[in-house]
């Protein structure tokens, strides 16, 4: 069984991309045929563990821009600039369509996602392994969560998709997904018929405005593939660490990844840059209030996150044997 894998990048996080793509190709212990880096303009990369081929797929390929996605929420009233987070989205859930000649199982990866250790990404029987990713409340040192799904991201799912539910307490978010093209498309086929409309504009009809992150493709797909598709699937829960910082913190973040990237107890680890970061904190409402105002109280706001058995802990960053939470 082969995968083929999909690394969209935007220009800020070309300088991590070298470093993903040599982690994949080195860790997967499923064979990759092909990796499609998907961006504005071809970078220039070092070849690959193992001669894994790469290829260039431009985003002109898709039938929408970046600027078809601002302007969707421009004349909605949105009040963040906040395009580029749900354009990167939608690219993900198009790449069938609009990327000639894929296998049926594609795993996504983030262009700031670092795999550490082998992992698999289809089970003996061909099930694609599906992270279970973050708690949808983000409760530290426990795995007592709400048994209630009260979030954001389920929401917009739900008017999206008729009949799409969570299916467990975790959010799926964990930097990759591994899409199998039929569900994909049942889900993108189900998501116009609701609406009468192409999947990507009623995609940003229903994101709520009143957040800066309202939406989320990979709890979208995770919770409607296992729903609809349990024997499909496969969960697991993967020991990684995620910095989250500032977009004019990159300096800093850098050194603290490269910490994170020497680390033998994690099987990944990521480095992810937020425009406005302090911004999109205040509109988290699956933060509970205290934690959020440790955040934002926060003279640098770049924090680490572990995932350990479906146990979150805030790190601090250069400290990150210490808990804070």
């Amino acid at each position: 069984m082969e995968i083929d894998i999909v690394v969209p990048v935007a220009p800020k996080d070309l300088p991590k991309l070298p470093a993903c793509l040599q982690g994949i190709a080195r860790h997967s212990r499923t064979a990759i045929r092909r990796i499609h880096v998907l961006s504005q303009q071809a970078p220039t990369l070092e070849p690959l563990p193992g001669g894994v081929p790469v290829h260039h797929v431009p985003e002109s390929s898709f039938p929408f821009t970046k600027e078809d996605i601002c302007r969707a929420l421009e004349e909605r009233g949105c009040r963040y600039p906040n395009g580029g987070w749900y354009y990167q989205q939608l690219l993900k859930l198009y790449v069938f369509r609009a990327i000639p000649g894929l296998l049926p199982e594609v795993l996504i990866l983030d262009s700031d996602f670092v795999f550490l250790q082998d992992v698999p990404f289809l089970d003996e029987d061909g099930r694609a392994f599906l992270a279970m990713g973050y708690p949808f409340k983000w409760l530290l040192d426990t795995r007592e969560y709400p048994p209630e799904v009260e979030h954001v991201h389920a929401e917009f799912a739900r008017k999206l998709i008729p009949g799409w539910s969570p299916q467990h307490l975790y959010s799926g978010m964990q930097h990759h997904m591994l899409f199998q093209a039929d569900i994909l498309e049942e889900l993108l086929s189900l998501s116009e018929q609701a609406h009468g409309l192409p999947a990507w504009r009623a995609f940003m009809e229903n994101v709520e405005l009143e957040k800066w992150n309202a939406a989320s493709e990979y709890v979208l797909y995770h919770h409607f593939a296992l729903g609809r598709h349990p024997e499909r699937v496969a969960l697991r829960h993967l020991r990684a660490c995620d910095i989250i910082h500032d977009a004019d913190d990159a300096r800093g973040a850098q050194e603290h990844f490269d910490r994170l990237l020497a680390r033998r107890d994690l099987q990944a680890a990521g480095c992810h840059a937020f425009v406005g970061l302090r911004e999109r904190l205040e509109t988290m409402d699956y933060i509970p209030p205290s934690l959020r105002a440790r955040m934002l109280a926060a003279a640098t706001p770049r924090f680490s996150l572990l995932l350990d058995e479906g146990v979150l802990r805030l790190e601090q960053p250069g400290d990150e044997l210490q808990r804070v939470g």
